[in-house]
């Protein structure tokens, strides 16, 4: 098996790796990922594959964020025929992200392609099941803890009756923020460990570099920043406007609001808690079936697929009991179920007076419909809005901070990362200066077809800690040499970093190293470089990049060279033509 790194390297974006079994000369993609990072991602998206898509097998998708599957699209518009393998949930939240990827650029016209996708459900495979491929290919799934539906992918190639002379490569995907000792995300259950060792291993770096104080790994700090940040807004009588991503964080901060207000009933009464951010409420649905759905472990007990024991235990109630648990996904059900529109003046939701904090924890938030947006930012009183995009740049957030941004009754909490040169990255510099600073910035920024002066504005800007879904250095080392029967080993001969900016990767490296001398394992850490060759699982050996991409298509590379050459219009209408044909 010899597996092919196309990206993201030396960045964060455009997750897509190609796995190559010469004996069957079968081809298989783990991701399919979207760039949304450096000086120019549309002309990365419109670039042609350096493989020919309809030489691949099958998709194997980690999880659903638009940089692990937004190409999809233009991979099946290219010629590829195969399907795309992924849990029941990355499989729902993907086509809410791809539908809603047809707005921006010029997608549009992808809407073709991208309804003739073909999607595979692993079903009762889920963790620990052997998933059939091709013969003699399986592929097992562990939950990464990342997002709702986000796994790690192992794919195994060889007879099974002769394990010894099995390959084995494992995709880490994005690892998630929670794992054992250390429950930071809300809802999620942990990273599962690896199960055994591999021979070769690929793992993210997108937080390689940062180990996080243990302030922003402890959720009642976090929400107790949160605390401290509403009462002082709510005391200014201003709005606290909190730009979100609208899959899975938009949802984070509703957990960590209503667990608020049913630990501390006084901090929000009389506060609406408004949610505009129209992908969130499609995802909500999503979220709430997954977190009630069960698989069989192992060992023959049903547990909650993706559920985790912490959010249990903050509603108050036990997680080893089975009565708790349900009791514990209804009160999340109430919470994500279809919420009432929000209606300019009307009276915030009452106290819930009970006398347990689940039976206190009730949904007491409104939807902003688009059709009253203007009323509802223009009411003068406090209130929370959690509004997309998450840095900020588009989205209904915008028309907030364009009404708000010049009030210093206002706060904005950014509850995400914000990419370099975005309006979130540059707010979030503002906010740090001291007043005197802020004045002498008279370049305006474009704020919802608004020119505001950086001397203009000012709102307090914080950034809240506690949220991130990436796992720092630390729980990326413990990925790598997890546990098992009490017994720490590495989980590769062989591990190979790859997402990630190239000072993250290289501390990231380091402290691998440090960890196997430590603990006195023999590990080989590679950095591969941007276009570089592929890994033979078995050997460890470079093979050829062209081997790995297929000989067709690298005798093509005239052909590819002319038509990255072509407008983006002409471009995409001489494939889709080429698809068309190709279906007559």
């Amino acid at each position: 098996m010899r597996v092919l790194p196309i990206d993201p390297i030396e960045r964060v974006t455009g997750s897509c790796y190609l796995v190559h079994i010469p004996e069957r000369d079968l081809r298989i993609l783990v991701d399919c990922g979207g760039y949304q990072d450096g000086p120019n991602p549309q002309q990365l998206e419109e670039a042609p594959f350096p493989f020919d898509p309809a030489s691949i097998h099958a998709v194997l998708l980690t999880h659903a964020h638009y940089d692990h599957c937004g190409r999809l699209p233009q991979l099946v518009r290219d010629g590829f025929r195969g399907q795309v393998i992924a849990t029941d949930e990355t499989i729902a939240i993907a086509k809410i992200v791809l539908e809603d990827s047809l707005k921006h650029g010029n997608r549009r016209a992808l809407a073709e392609p991208m309804a003739r996708i073909q999607w595979r459900s692993l079903g009762k495979h889920l963790f620990a099941c052997p998933l059939p491929i091709a013969t003699d290919v399986v592929a097992f799934a562990q939950r990464s803890a990342h997002i709702l539906g986000a796994v790690s992918w192992e794919i195994v190639a060889g007879l099974k009756e002769r394990p010894a002379e099995q390959v084995r490569v494992l995709f880490s995907g994005d690892i998630g923020n929670n794992r054992t000792g250390c429950e930071v995300q809300p809802m999620l259950g942990r990273v599962m460990n690896p199960t055994g060792r591999v021979d070769v291993a690929f793992v993210e770096s997108t937080y390689g570099g940062t180990r996080r104080p243990a302030a922003a790994l402890d959720p009642r700090a976090r929400r107790h920043a949160l605390a401290l940040e509403l009462a002082d807004a709510i005391d200014r009588r201003g709005p606290v406007i909190i730009p979100v991503f609208g899959i899975q964080r938009t949802q984070d901060v509703l957990w960590d609001l209503h667990l608020l207000a049913a630990e501390q009933p006084d901090l929000l009464a009389g506060v609406p808690i408004l949610v505009d951010a129209p992908m969130a409420l499609r995802f909500n649905a999503v979220l709430r079936d997954g977190l009630m759905r069960n698989f069989i472990s192992p060992g023959g007990k049903v547990r909650p697929a993706w559920l985790g024991k912490h959010a249990v235990r903050e509603l108050g109630l036990d997680p080893d009991r089975a009565d708790h648990i349900r009791t514990a996904s209804e009160a999340i059900g109430r919470l994500f179920g279809e919420a009432p529109g929000w209606v300019p003046g009307q009276d915030a939701p009452a106290v819930v007076e009970a006398a347990t904090l689940v039976d206190r924890f009730q949904p007491r938030w409104a939807r902003v419909d688009g059709a009253r947006r203007d009323a509802t930012v223009a009411e003068e009183r406090p209130r929370i809005v959690l509004a997309t995009a998450g840095s900020a740049e588009g989205g209904p957030v915008q028309s907030w901070l364009a009404r708000w941004l010049r009030d210093p009754r206002a706060t904005v909490l950014f509850a995400g990362y914000c990419n370099r040169g975005s309006l979130g990255a540059t707010l979030l510099q503002v906010g740090e200066l001291p007043p005197a600073e802020r004045q002498r910035l008279h370049e305006p920024l474009q704020v919802a077809g608004e020119q505001i002066p950086g001397c203009e504005i000012e709102a307090r800007i914080v950034a809240l800690s506690g949220y991130s879904a990436h796992a720092d250095q630390e729980g990326l080392v413990e990925w790598v040499f997890p546990v098992k029967d009490g017994v720490r080993f590495p989980v590769a001969r062989r591990v190979v970093i790859t997402h990630g900016e190239s000072s993250p990767r290289r501390c990231l490296k380091e402290a691998i190293e440090a960890r196997a001398r430590s603990d006195s394992f023999v590990v080989d850490v590679i950095l591969p470089q941007p276009g570089g060759d592929a890994i033979d699982a078995r050997t460890g050996e470079l093979v050829a990049r062209n081997e790995v991409l297929g000989t067709a298509k690298a005798s093509n590379l005239k052909l590819l060279q002319q038509l990255a050459a072509l407008s983006p219009e002409d471009r995409r209408q001489l494939l889709d033509q080429l698809g068309k044909d190709g279906h007559a």
